[in-house]
């Protein structure tokens, strides 16, 4: 089956992971001090960031002869849908584009442009007509050459990129496991975000309604009887009573 036969939309997972890079003397000497950054421009998606500063790194960079080794072990996953004919013909059409830069700069370090061989088209046919026997994910690993904006040789990147085709639903089944999770956060220690989720205005709506509809509380005033009335059916109650003894009594 191929791939532009389908019109079909379907479900990808995206995966970008950069484990490390290594740059010449000459790179390192004009980064400095600088944090280093990658992006990585997959066909129409907005730019992927990939930073040292995403998780802690022991041992950031490593002298090596000629140069320096900067270690990331850090990726970026994405799930998207898109039309199997589109990606397939973007993939053909358009490079993948990795840039090293110093946080801040416009301008790369040095770069590398990455054309896409092989086709999605086994898993695109198998997420159509058989997803509980799926073929191995698209994958593009390596170490690839970097080169800076003048063409020359500037060092290399161990990088990895895997497209999944999940076809058109996903049901995961998952536990955590403790300690066994890491967790990106901009907030100090042991601190997380939580925002709050305001519910639609049909939802709320019910949820009034619901209160409005609902039966009052014994203890509630509408239920009380006011005590005033109470204590004039018992006066009354009370002379009665006595008038009844004065008859019997004369």
């Amino acid at each position: 089956m191929s791939c532009f036969n389908s019109q079909e939309e379907l479900l990808y997972l995206l995966e970008l992971i950069v484990d490390n890079l290594i740059l010449n003397a000459d790179k390192i000497h004009e980064a400095g001090d600088n944090l280093l950054v990658v992006k990585i421009k997959f066909l129409s998606m907005p730019l992927f960031v990939i930073s040292q500063n995403d998780f802690e790194i022991v041992n950031a960079i490593n002298d090596i002869p000629n140069g320096k080794l900067a270690v990331f072990d850090s990726g970026i996953s994405r799930l998207f849908s898109k039309c199997a004919s589109d990606l397939v013909g973007e993939m053909q059409k358009t490079p993948l584009r990795i840039g090293v830069f110093c946080v801040g700069d416009i301008y790369p370090l040095a770069e590398a442009i990455l054309p896409f061989t092989g086709c999605l088209c086994d898993q695109i046919a198998m997420a159509l007509n058989d997803d509980d026997h799926m073929p191995e994910p698209y994958i593009l690993h390596g170490r690839f050459g970097l080169l800076d904006p003048g063409k020359n040789p500037s060092g290399s990147i161990n990088f990895k990129l895997k497209i999944t085709c999940l076809g058109k639903h996903v049901t995961t089944y998952y536990q955590m496991e403790k300690n066994s999770f890491v967790f990106k956060n901009d907030r100090d220690v042991g601190q997380y975000l939580v925002k709050r989720v305001v519910p639609p205005i049909s939802e709320k709506k019910n949820e009034q309604e619901k209160l409005n509809n609902e039966i009052p509380d014994s203890g509630s005033k509408s239920m009380q009887i006011p005590n005033e009335n109470v204590n004039d059916d018992d006066e009354k109650s009370k002379k009665k009573s006595e008038k009844k003894k004065e008859k019997i009594i004369i």
